[in-house]
């Protein structure tokens, strides 16, 4: 028996515990100098050593033995066990001992049992790297989503080569669709999004149809399948004015009206006012409009009400939308805006040359009528039918240059003169429809610069444009002049108020009751 006072303080620490694997105590014994020539006693810890390590490696098989046979394990169970005490942890786990996806399950008798032998058989083992989930696997297999913007010419069999996606799949993705057409009317600017798997197998196609509304084709159970798509749209009710001081547009967008407002309105009111001569500097004009918007973007808007306030009177519009659909404007006592005639042939152009019986002309140095009214304008600027009508003449005609005239039901013709290029595709006995372009404005025969004449005959008989008496359109149709009346109160109600149509009942509402009370 060894009687060295080192050696007895280790002995008598390795039987003071019941931990075979007493760290602690390993510890001490690794780092004495078992080589050093000054200790006496190395001879006689070498061999401690030895029958400590033996000895501890017999106390764990007994444990785990004593452990396993009280808790009746079956023998799979057991092998866990066992390969977790004996694994060391610089080597990779034991591949035929995998954890089971099921837990252990264990009678209510042995579960004490089995926890308190698992702490001591385990203590000194960390397994949290054992038991962290491994994400790299379920990430390398997740799609990948790719966004492409359709360029000029692209269709989607050359998108689907460019992403290495075969034409089988494009065929699949066809059968899906009970809108085929979308699938091979793409435009250029279209966002498609693409979620592919890595093994290069599409997932999931989105295609926009419109800003509101996309289809969707995924992939389940090894077929496609289409779905749509629709955004949320709101809608709200907005307004604006302004007073002009150079000019409408200006003003217009000063109010904060966007350029599909200020086209609208330019639209609506160009049978009674001509927006190039009948705007003043100190004419007001004030628009209730209903703006729609997708996640904060701007879809469309729609006039609902709009007045102008001009050196020639007030003038208001109000929209009233039928039950097909059809949206029209009409005049506060229901009458239609639209006239068979417009004043301007020309969208925003200026009058150089007004209409005139005795004209001093500026090329032939003689006195000459005027028979219509020159709107100057940029050479390819686009000029309008101002009504519904038949090609008559398209040609040329001597110091007219290039002309157009269009005969309008029995006895009224409008002529286009002095025109750059005539419309593609229109020909004499054409008919052409209001607002349609019929050419561009030019200088062709005796014309000192770009511009349109104009000339507006009834009977043959050349009339003042700015001032004839334009026929007057039709009212609103009798089913519906009940609720357009009621329509029509609210909005111009808004419109005195200078406010939305919710808000103006909820100021009214709150002036009433604070009177009544």
């Amino acid at each position: 028996m060894l009687s060295d006072p080192i050696t007895n303080d280790l002995t008598s620490n390795l039987l003071s515990t019941n931990d075979p694997l007493n760290q602690n105590t390993l510890k001490r014994i690794a780092f004495l100098d078992c080589h050093s020539q000054g200790h006496v006693y190395h001879w006689r810890i070498v061999i401690l050593c030895g029958i400590i390590l033996v000895s501890s490696f017999i106390f764990s098989s007994k444990s785990m033995n004593e452990a396993q046979a009280n808790l009746n394990l079956p023998p799979i169970d057991n092998l866990r066990i066992a390969s977790l005490i004996n694994h060391q942890l610089d080597q990779p786990f034991p591949s035929k001992f995998p954890f089971s996806d099921q837990p252990i399950s264990l009678p209510a008798t042995q579960q004490s049992a089995f926890e308190q032998s698992a702490s001591i058989l385990l203590a000194p083992y960390n397994l949290n790297s054992y038991l962290k989930t491994d994400t790299t696997s379920t990430l390398a297999s997740a799609p990948k989503t790719q966004q492409i913007t359709v360029q000029e010419g692209d269709n989607l069999a050359k998108i689907f080569k460019r992403l290495n996606l075969s034409s089988s799949t494009l065929h699949a993705i066809s059968q899906a669709s009970p809108n085929t057409e979308l699938l091979f009317n793409i435009k250029s600017g279209d966002q498609l999004d693409f979620d592919i798997a890595p093994n290069q197998k599409l997932v999931r196609l989105i295609i926009p149809k419109n800003m509101s509304e996309s289809i969707e084709f995924s992939l389940q159970n090894e077929i496609y399948h289409s779905n749509r798509i629709k955004k949320v749209v709101e809608t709200n009710q907005r307004f604006a004015e302004g007073v002009i001081e150079n000019s409408f547009y200006l003003a217009a967008q000063k109010a904060g009206l966007s350029d599909e407002i200020i086209m609208e309105l330019v639209e609506t009111f160009a049978w009674d006012i001509d927006f190039s001569e009948d705007i003043h500097p100190g004419d007001h004009f004030s628009v209730l409009y209903e703006q729609k918007n997708i996640q904060g973007k701007p879809l469309s808007a729609q006039i609902l009400a709009a007045r102008f306030t001009t050196q020639n009177g007030i003038t208001t519009a109000i929209a009233f939308t039928d039950s097909n659909g059809e949206t029209r404007f009409y005049t506060p006592q229901g009458l239609g805006m639209k006239k068979p005639f417009k004043r301007n042939p020309v969208d925003f152009a200026r009058i150089s040359s007004y209409f005139n019986s005795k004209r001093f002309h500026p090329i032939l140095h003689t006195m000459r009528a005027h028979k219509g009214v020159d709107y100057a304008a940029k050479t390819g600027t686009p000029i309008k039918a101002t009504g519904d009508g038949k090609i008559l003449f398209s040609g040329r005609k001597g110091g007219y240059g290039n002309t157009i005239i269009i005969q309008h039901g029995q006895n009224i013709t409008t002529l286009y003169g002095h025109l750059h290029k005539f419309s593609p595709n229109l020909k004499v006995g054409d008919r052409v429809k209001q607002d349609q372009v019929i050419g561009q404005v030019g200088s062709s025969g005796l014309a000192t610069g770009p511009h349109l004449h104009y000339e507006f005959l009834v009977d043959g008989e050349n009339k003042n444009p700015l001032t004839v008496a334009l026929t007057v359109s039709e009212p609103i149709k009798t089913q519906y002049q009940l609720t357009f009346k009621q329509r029509a109160r609210e909005f111009l109600v808004a419109l005195d108020h200078r406010m939305p149509v919710a808000q103006t009942y909820a100021r009214l509402e709150n002036s009433s009751n604070t009177v009544s009370n």
